[in-house]
């Protein structure tokens, strides 16, 4: 994972200095760290002008530059910046233990559920520790226990982290909100509460102490008791109330703020007695100030209903996601399922619209098309089956969008424009040398069809460039398209630690050395290869394939056949085993079981399969085919070797199998690419794109 540190600073070049020393420490070094500094900070500049002369790869502080004063400014300029998959937050004045980079780090790659993780801060004045700020859990009311007490010496989920110590997984920020005013800080509350909303978890790790040093204020960055900061307290504290809870609460949490309130934000009876206790009128203008705050909170609140600019930040965002649901042997159900829980975690409402493949009837597709249209926005899971089938005239999908009232944005798993011959799968032969001798016909009503069909929905989402080059003649316009990679899915903890001998026990492929081709049997995936390949190899090398049949199509059963048959001709069946399909529970066994995975595939549009592989971060050696240079450029982890060679797939298999620095090598970019295109993020990408496709219909 890689790590984006953010450090905000004004005019504290001493302090900041620390800062920067603690980081360049750590035991696990940031991937960068980047400093917002205002224009105005000369002190700052040269600190910075020294840690970048001596900037090299090993180095990585990015320098941002802004005029605008306060803190979420700030914070955002940063965030917008950042590269990393996991971003911290720290103050300027503020320094980490050696080991904070890699104990953050460390929850993220444990639980895929933990969404942010922070710790305790210690404040130090004149060399001495004055006060402990833990972090904080909030009552059903927006109360908020705990902040300055005793440190609890457990790992515990809370609800809110300290903004000079806490951190997120990149893909969960979109920003922090510019409703809040600068003067204070509880943006870091909006933060904490908007990931938990979105279904992941907020870890405090009492190992993880920052220490906080005595450091002057400035406006916009620390608390003082003038009325701009007293007013942008309350106004903050009420507004992310109300903003967060839910019914009942958000009145309840009203009257508290406004007749009690919390230590920090007190309300009327605790200011007016704290007057009246200590005889002393100077707390009657804070009273005044207070109110004014609480008030103009809830003028925000109202405002911010009215005229957010995300509608993400609406609630119940509805989408209807149609596709085949729970369906076995589709992997676009298995990708559907993972994308709609992914989803529901950033907050949104999901209608599964339920598709069934081969059904040609066209009053289903007008019922399902009414029920999506219940929604903001209409999601479609396009597989050529799911509209019962590739010929244009058979194909529902345009009945189906046109009777589509909302928004839609479709996801394209398979382009197949045209055909080609010779064509198979008629049970009448007759209609086969029809087909097969008017071919020109066809092909002319599958393009146009396909224009049709792309230029019909707002957005056309596919998984590679090479997909994307294919649509993109046929569309209007090219904004249209857009290429948002496969997702990868997350593995179980206790799936990733099977051991490799154990699996290989219960497949009795006990001292083998194993190499797998993973998914369903088709023709495209270079079986043939491997084949000629293994023949060059030690006896002790078998050749896994592990799956089945997608369906008794014809054409796949010829195939599978003719596979069969060249294993057996070549005397290679003790060296060749065919799992034949696996339930889910079988996936971890062979995959620990796994010593290379293989991808030797001819043509590919989006493979399941091949994420899959990724996701238990396997070292895979992969046909050099342009969808597999385009996942080499994300993160190059795929070996690659020239496609439907066996010569060159035989030498590829022997270096890497004697090269445990390789082996090791390939699996970290896995398991980084795994990090970098999860579900979560994915999710993500499709979240900012229904609110882009949803902003233009309103503006029409």
């Amino acid at each position: 994972m890689k790590v984006s540190v953010i450090i905000p600073t004004y005019n504290r070049p001493a302090y900041l200095e620390k800062c920067i020393e603690s980081l360049l420490k750590q035991r696990k070094a940031p991937d960068e760290i980047i400093v917002i500094v205002r224009l105005s900070d000369t002190a700052s500049y040269k600190i910075l002008e020294k840690y970048q002369a001596r900037a090299h790869a090993s180095l990585p502080i990015k320098l941002i530059e802004i005029a605008r004063p306060g803190i979420v400014y700030a914070e955002n300029r940063g965030l917008k910046a950042a590269m990393g998959d996991i971003v911290c937050f720290m103050d300027d004045d503020a320094t980490a233990p050696e080991n904070w980079i890699a104990d953050i780090v460390r929850h993220y790659e444990r639980d895929p559920s933990i969404g942010g993780v922070g710790g305790p801060v210690i404040t130090i004045i004149n060399n001495n520790p004055v006060n402990l700020v833990i972090s904080s859990r909030m009552t059903w009311f927006g109360k908020r226990i705990a902040g300055n007490t005793k440190m609890p010496a457990d790992i515990r989920e809370v609800d809110l982290l300290n903004g000079c110590n806490m951190s997120f997984r990149r893909s969960l920020l979109t920003g922090f909100d510019e409703y809040l005013l600068p003067y204070w800080r509880r943006f870091e509350d909006d933060a904490c509460l908007s990931v938990k909303e979105r279904g992941y978890k907020i870890i405090y790790d009492p190992a993880l102490t920052v220490q906080h040093f005595d450091a002057a204020i400035h406006e916009g960055m620390r608390i003082d008791k003038t009325p701009e900061t007293i007013i942008g307290l309350h106004h903050n504290s009420i507004y992310i109330k109300l903003k967060h809870l839910k019914g009942l609460s958000k009145i309840i949490a009203l009257f508290y703020e406004f007749i009690w309130g919390d230590i920090t934000t007190p309300g009327f009876f605790q200011i007016l007695g704290y007057g009246v206790k200590h005889r002393t009128w100077s707390s009657f203008p804070e009273l005044a100030y207070a109110m004014v705050g609480k008030v103009k909170g809830i003028i925000t609140y109202m405002h911010y209903n009215l005229h957010a600019p995300s509608l993400l930040k609406r609630e119940g965002m509805r989408v209807s996601f149609c596709t085949c649901w729970r369906l076995e042997k589709d992997g676009i159900a298995d990708y559907s399922g993972h994308m709609v829980d992914a989803l529901k975690k950033r907050g949104l409402e999901i209608d599964v619209i339920e598709l069934r493949p081969y059904l040609g009837e066209r009053a289903y597709y007008r019922k399902v098309a009414h029920e999506a249209s219940a929604a903001d926005i209409a999601h479609i899971q396009f597989n050529y089956l799911y509209f019962n089938g590739t010929l244009p005239y058979r194909n529902t999908f345009l009945y189906f969008a046109r009777h589509l009232k909302s928004p839609a944005v479709m996801t394209v798993h398979e382009v197949y424009i045209g055909y080609k011959p010779p064509i198979s799968g008629f049970s009448n032969p007759v209609n086969k040398v029809i087909f097969n001798n008017t071919l020109f016909l066809w092909n002319a009503l599958s393009r146009d069809f396909h224009r049709r069909m792309y230029n019909i929905v707002d957005k056309v989402i596919v998984h590679t460039r090479c997909q994307a080059e294919l649509i993109l003649p046929l569309l209007e316009k090219a904004g249209k398209l857009t290429v948002i990679p496969h997702a990868i899915p997350a593995v179980k903890e206790e799936d990733m630690d099977i051991a490799s001998s154990e699996a290989k026990r219960r497949l009795c492929l006990d001292g083998r050395t194993v190499l797998t081709v993973f998914g369903f049997i088709k023709q495209q995936k270079g079986y043939e290869t491997v084949l000629d390949a293994i023949a060059g190899l030690p006896d002790n090398v078998v050749f896994l394939i592990a799956g089945g049949l997608m369906s008794e199509n014809p054409d796949h059963r010829e195939y599978f056949d003719k596979l069969t048959g060249q294993i057996s001709a070549r005397g290679l069946s003790d060296r060749v085993r065919i799992t034949g399909y696996l339930r889910a529970d079988e996936i971890p066994s062979v995959m620990a079981a796994t010593d290379i995975a293989l991808a030797p595939f001819s043509t590919i549009s989006g493979s399941g399969s091949l994420s899959l592989t990724i996701a238990y971060h396997k070292p895979i050696i992969a046909s050099d085919i342009p969808v597999h240079r385009e996942i080499n450029e994300r993160v190059p982890c795929l070996e690659l070797f020239n496609p439907g060679n066996p010569a060159e797939l035989r030498s590829a298999i022997k270096r890497v199998l004697g090269d445990i620095g390789r082996i090791n090598a390939l699996s970290a970019a896995s398991r980084e690419y795994s990090s970098r295109f999860s579900y979560g993020n994915i999710a993500g990408m499709t979240a900012r794109l229904y609110e882009e496709v949803i902003q233009a219909h309103r503006g029409r």
